[in-house]
């Protein structure tokens, strides 16, 4: 059985698109694949987590776990998009939050739909790199109009939406620390929340 870890974060408000995003990665995964569900809890009630739960009625091969962050936290943090809560930093949280031996993950937002086993994405070799991501079009072209303040000239901006993360690395290189350094003292107003950092 090929094992997935796979890591989501939501509040109780964003916690039925979570409730999507999980079915549709369940609904394309493959027979030999088991996928380990980590979520980020800011405050999911019991009744999302029953409805959750339910999933199990309709699929097998995975498990769900939650781990519950700090509230007063992720609120020392601005939200500048009124579509985005607090929840959105609780992914930089990952590597405390979840147990050691969980060395690689994909980090998925809420708002995803998965329409093909994650296995291959799952597999691909980062080399050196912290985690791989998809470069952000839209932030990238703000920044060419000078409308985003990013480097865009000596680095690419990726969307965090979607990430594969090599957890190992991201702990042994102490990410977590770094990015709410970056946070506490942003270098420009920060724009698109924990994606900035």
């Amino acid at each position: 059985m090929k094992v997935l870890d796979i890591c989501f974060a939501a509040d109780d408000n964003y916690a039925p698109y979570m409730g999507v995003a999980l079915a549709s990665v369940l609904s394309f995964k493959k027979a030999d694949e088991f996928c380990r569900f980590h979520i980020l809890d800011d405050g999911i009630g019991a009744e999302n987590k029953q409805k959750l739960s339910s999933l199990q009625n309709y699929h097998s091969h995975f498990s769900v776990s939650y781990y519950s962050i700090d509230r007063d936290t992720l609120t020392r943090f601005p939200v500048v998009n009124t579509h985005l809560s607090h929840t959105a930093y609780a992914r930089l949280f990952m590597g405390s939050l979840l147990p050691t031996n969980i060395s690689r993950l994909i980090y998925l937002d809420c708002d995803v739909f998965v329409r093909k086993s994650l296995y291959n994405l799952f597999s691909v070799d980062l080399g050196n790199n912290l985690l791989g991501g998809v470069e952000d079009f839209g932030v990238m072209n703000l920044a060419r109009q000078n409308k985003h303040l990013w480097p865009w000239h000596e680095y690419s901006y990726i969307n965090s939406g979607v990430l594969l993360v090599d957890l190992a690395r991201w702990r042994k290189e102490n990410a977590e620390q770094q990015l709410l350094a970056y946070l506490q003292n942003p270098p420009a107003p920060l724009q698109f929340e924990d994606q900035d950092a």
